[in-house]
């Protein structure tokens, strides 16, 4: 009997013992086994890194910072003008001009001397235009006088020139310069019996300040044509600036 109880006693621990043997076993096998399905290369569960570990939300634009930069890009692309509807432009302007005129006429196969000595002259000038535009294309009136003298004398010479002008401008959208190019034919209407032809190509640039307000200037290079004797013969350029106010 005493030496039953040492057995049964052995026996029990060997049991337990044994026991925790496939316990231990189970935790070995099953944690190498996380790592190696890391290591495998398969893909990795949504939100979940290639170590497990979790991945940050990705970021999404909120519908008020999308709604904000659309309406940026259209405040910068609203146009100065819209080219496509008819424009009526008011234009005054002053500037100075220089000329080469020659007052002698072909009279009979004869040069006759004019009303004033030959060579350049130069003085102020003042500009008022009227002009109605479609698209890019424009149609103005335009009325030019000048106060000339020549160089080296008190020889005082005015032209006043009523001109039509047809022209060719820039219609860029989103912009507030404006460019254009014309073809501009006219005559004198202050020296009676002279008759001289005015014909200029003139280039301008606008810059549109506030809504239909615009401040530019332009350079006309101009021929005269003496149609008379006694009319003036040469050439030019007139410089302006300007100010002005398109309706439409």
């Amino acid at each position: 009997m005493g030496t039953s109880l040492p057995r049964l006693g052995s026996l029990a621990l060997i049991s337990a013992l044994l026991g925790t043997v496939p316990t231990r076993a189970q935790t070995s096998e099953r944690a190498p086994s996380e790592p190696a399905a890391a290591e495998s290369g398969g893909p990795a569960p949504d939100g979940v890194a290639a170590d497990g570990s979790a991945l940050p939300s990705p970021a999404h634009p909120s519908p008020a910072a999308s709604s904000e930069g659309t309406d940026e890009a259209c405040a910068e692309d609203t146009p100065v003008f819209d080219p496509s509807t008819p424009r009526l432009e008011l234009q005054l302007s002053g500037g100075y001009a220089a000329f080469f005129h020659t007052w002698r006429q072909t009279n009979d196969s004869f040069m006759a001397p004019g009303a004033h000595v030959d060579g350049l002259y130069h003085g102020p000038v003042l500009r008022g235009e009227v002009a109605f535009a479609m698209g890019s294309l424009s149609l103005a009136a335009i009325y030019t006088h000048t106060w000339l003298t020549h160089d080296g004398t008190a020889d005082p010479v005015q032209f006043g020139f009523l001109s039509g002008e047809l022209g060719l401008q820039c219609a860029c959208r989103g912009s507030s310069y404006v460019w254009s190019f014309g073809l501009e034919v006219g005559a004198d209407l202050v020296n009676a019996g002279r008759t001289t032809v005015f014909v200029s190509i003139e280039h301008r640039s606008m810059f549109y300040v506030w809504e239909g307000f615009f401040l530019g200037f332009d350079v006309d290079f101009a021929t005269f044509i003496g149609l008379t004797s006694g009319g003036a013969s040469g050439g030019g350029i007139i410089g302006n600036l300007f100010l002005g106010y398109s309706f439409g």
